[in-house]
């Protein structure tokens, strides 16, 4: 998922709107906010990855094993 994208969403779900009515300094707020706080929490136990050069976050290796915990916790 492309960071950009992955910011809008998050800002749209805290403020309960659409992504398509999600200002760009808001979205550009979030993305900085996830770069360098929240993403290199979860890239470190491999849960996420992110590759800079292309601006987007994958799965990590350790991306199903901590869904599968999310799950099992409802």
């Amino acid at each position: 998922m492309e960071l950009s994208a992955l910011a809008r969403w998050v800002t749209g779900v805290e403020k309960g709107v659409p992504t398509t009515v999600v200002c760009e300094e808001t979205a550009r707020e979030v993305c900085l906010s996830l770069y360098n706080n929240h993403l290199p929490a979860l890239c470190a136990p491999a849960v996420l990855d992110i590759r800079p050069r292309e601006s987007v976050v994958v799965a990590g290796e350790r991306f199903a094993e901590a869904v599968g915990y999310l799950r099992q916790s409802r």
